[in-house]
C-alpha cells in the first residue's frame, strides 16, 4: 500500500463525479493507497485549451502523492491541470501515465462494440475519441487500440474519429465500409452532452450506439497497474512494499513511463 495520497484527476463532465468515484471507492477497497481522492478540472474556451481545476484541492495526508491523470490521452489541458493541481500541494508529486495506452483498453472497446453490432466481414467498429488539437501524441492511444482491433477483431473495417480534431467523426460514415456499424465512445466519464454531440454527427442509418467504457471493473484494473507501476519506479531501492498486486488480468499492460512533476 502506498503510504500516502492517490490522487484521480479527470475532465469534468455531467456525469463525471460518479465514473470516477466508482473507481477510487473500488481502489480504496484494494487499499492501494491509504487515502484515494477525487479531482476534475475543466477545459476553458482560451485557445490553447488550458485546462483548470474547478476546486481547490484540499492538502493530501501525510505521505507520498500520486497523481493519476484518469483519461484516455494527454491533452494540453489535462496538462495544464496536472501541474496547476500539483502546484497548490506542498510536496513533490508523483505522476502516473494516462490509462490509454493499456491493452486492455483495447478489450473492452471490442467488448463495447460486440454487444452492439456482431462482428463480420459486413460490420464496422468505429472509435471515437475527445481530441483537442493538443500534439499528435494526443491522437497516439486510438491510432494504437484501432490498429489493435484491426489485427485482432472480427470486423470488417476498424477506424478512429475525433469529435474536436481530424480525422473528422462527421467524416467517419464516408470512410467506413459495412452495412452495420458499431460505433463506440472511447471516454471514461462522458456526459449527456458528449453523448449527443456523437449522435449529431455520425448519423447513419447503419450506426448502433455502443456504450461507453466508463466504469467497467477492468479498467480499474488498469489504473491499478499503472499506479503500482509508478510506485516501483519512485521506489526502486527502498524497502517500502508495493501496491497490492491488480488483478492478474491486468498485469504488465501499462506500457510507458510516466513523469515527475518539476
Amino acid at each position: 500500500m502506498i503510504n500516502g495520497t492517490l490522487l484521480l484527476v479527470g475532465r469534468y463532465t455531467d456525469g463525471s463525479s460518479q465514473a470516477m468515484e466508482v473507481h477510487a471507492e473500488r481502489l480504496r477497497d484494494r487499499d492501494i493507497a491509504a487515502s484515494v481522492r477525487v479531482a476534475r478540472y475543466d477545459r476553458t474556451h482560451a485557445v490553447d485549451g488550458d485546462g483548470a481545476a474547478l476546486s481547490g484541492v484540499d492538502p493530501p495526508d501525510d505521505g507520498a502523492v500520486f497523481l493519476l491523470p484518469a483519461v484516455m490521452a494527454n491533452t494540453r489541458a489535462t496538462g495544464h491541470a496536472v501541474r496547476s493541481i500539483a502546484a497548490s500541494l506542498p510536496d513533490p508529486v508523483c505522476v502516473c501515465d494516462p490509462i490509454g495506452r493499456a491493452p486492455v483498453v483495447s478489450q473492452l472497446l471490442l467488448e463495447r462494440a460486440e454487444n452492439a453490432v456482431e462482428p463480420s466481414a459486413e460490420t464496422a467498429l468505429v472509435v471515437v475519441g475527445f481530441g483537442s488539437g493538443s500534439p499528435p501524441e494526443s491522437r497516439g492511444p486510438l491510432g494504437y487500440h484501432e490498429r489493435r482491433l484491426r489485427e485482432q477483431s472480427d470486423y470488417g473495417d476498424v477506424q478512429s474519429c475525433y469529435l474536436l480534431q481530424d480525422p473528422a467523426a462527421e467524416c467517419v460514415r464516408y470512410n467506413t465500409s459495412g452495412c452495420r456499424m458499431a460505433v463506440v465512445p472511447a471516454f471514461i466519464s462522458p456526459g449527456p452532452a458528449i453523448r449527443t454531440e456523437i449522435r449529431a454527427k455520425i448519423r447513419d442509418e447503419r450506426v448502433t450506439y455502443a456504450e461507453p467504457i466508463g466504469t467497467h471493473p477492468l479498467l480499474t484494473d488498469a489504473m491499478h497497474a499503472a499506479v503500482t507501476k509508478r510506485y516501483v519506479i519512485e521506489t526502486r531501492g527502498d524497502d517500502e512494499s508495493p501496491p497490492a498486486a491488480a488483478a492478474e488480468a491486468s498485469r504488465g499492460r501499462i506500457g510507458a513511463d510516466g513523469g515527475r512533476i518539476p
